[in-house]
């Protein structure tokens, strides 16, 4: 596969192949805004086929594919060495023809269900933000922004998720989301308990990612710390709602979840496997 080196090349051969493929079937249409990041950190390939196009977002682990091709073609899978997976994003009982289509073509080339993520989203309650200006959540939990010094007991609390999930980032991104103060830990007796992703997605709306508590220390209220902790800091910043995204059989994140107001949006995001 060949390597996409900037956002007009990607936008170029997706336009090109829209306009040459009338009926086109896909299983997510990746925006410009999508793909810069994957770009940057180059990750994006691409390979041109008989009858479409497909790209490639390089993981450690896996490859996460994004095709655009005839409604009569089969799924031509590019030469990899790793995991390839395929992830159908689409509206709850809204599931464009497209998408569907690209569905039954990725079951027919052997892939498997895999996961199903729901989005979910929230408006930020005062009564659920505390003080930044306090480092103490409670008598026994502090708090603080991640150090470059916290990466290896960041991954420890990490390898309980997935490999396959591509949220989680390689050491060079997570440096980056250091300098950006994107990662916030949680503390109880000297050792991190907890730690968090929060992003801002827009003026009004942030994100929380990967939010994870130590197997030993859950039901014991931590992990609704770092919800409040998450709140206050994306409403520092501005925002006024919340979404995250949640493996819908993750029990544990949407019983948590729910006590701050989330509920489903609607949007769903389907994967499918082949290792």
């Amino acid at each position: 596969m060949k390597k996409i080196l900037e956002l007009d090349q990607y936008w170029d051969l997706l336009n090109k192949y829209q306009e040459k493929i009338p009926d086109m079937v896909y299983n997510h249409m990746m925006l410009p805004g999508e793909a810069a990041p994957h770009i940057d950190e180059g990750k994006l390939y691409y390979e041109e086929q008989k009858d479409g196009i497909v790209f490639s977002v390089k993981e450690k682990d896996f490859c996460k594919l994004y095709f655009y091709i005839s409604e009569e073609a089969e799924i031509v899978l590019p030469e990899e060495d790793r995991t390839q997976l395929i992830e159908c994003i689409y509206r709850e009982e809204k599931e464009d023809s497209h998408i569907q289509k690209l569905r039954k073509k990725t079951e027919a080339a052997g892939f498997c269900p895999y996961v199903k993520n729901i989005r979910i989203r929230a408006e930020i309650q005062e009564k659920d933000l505390i003080p930044l200006d306090r480092k103490n959540l409670r008598q026994d939990l502090s708090w603080k922004y991640a150090s470059e010094e916290d990466i290896p007991a960041i991954y420890e609390l990490w390898e309980i998720m997935d490999i396959y999930n591509s949220t989680i980032p390689e050491e060079k991104k997570l440096k980056e989301m250091l300098e950006e103060k994107e990662l916030i830990t949680v503390w109880k007796e000297g050792k991190i308990c907890g730690v968090a992703r929060v992003k801002l997605e827009n003026r009004r709306t942030g994100s929380i990612w990967l939010i994870t508590v130590s197997k030993e220390l859950r039901k014991q209220g931590i992990a609704s710390e770092l919800y409040r902790l998450c709140f206050s800091i994306l409403k520092e910043k501005g925002c006024r709602y919340v979404i995250q995204w949640c493996d819908e059989k993750n029990r544990a994140v949407i019983c948590a979840s729910e006590k701050f107001g989330f509920q489903s949006d609607g949007t769903i995001s389907r994967s499918y496997i082949q290792k």
